[in-house]
């Protein structure tokens, strides 16, 4: 296996895309009402936070892949 393979993977498999943060939007918005605005603020925020956080996941997962271990 490659080693940009497994970053791709970690990468590509987290949260950080529109449908997730629609999702999420939705379900926090059905609990509290009155916060719909706040939530609907950040949203861009959050989306630009879990792509961050994906990315670092891959790379630490790039950093500890090694190829001679299977």
């Amino acid at each position: 296996m490659d080693r940009s393979f497994v970053i791709l993977t970690y990468s590509i498999s987290g949260f950080a895309n529109f449908g997730a943060v629609g999702q999420i939007l939705a379900l926090l918005s059905t609990m509290a009402l009155d916060r719909k605005a706040t939530f609907t603020k950040t949203a861009l925020r959050t989306l630009i936070a879990a792509n961050m956080i994906s990315l670092t996941g891959a790379c630490i997962a790039g950093l500890l892949y090694d190829p001679a271990r299977k």
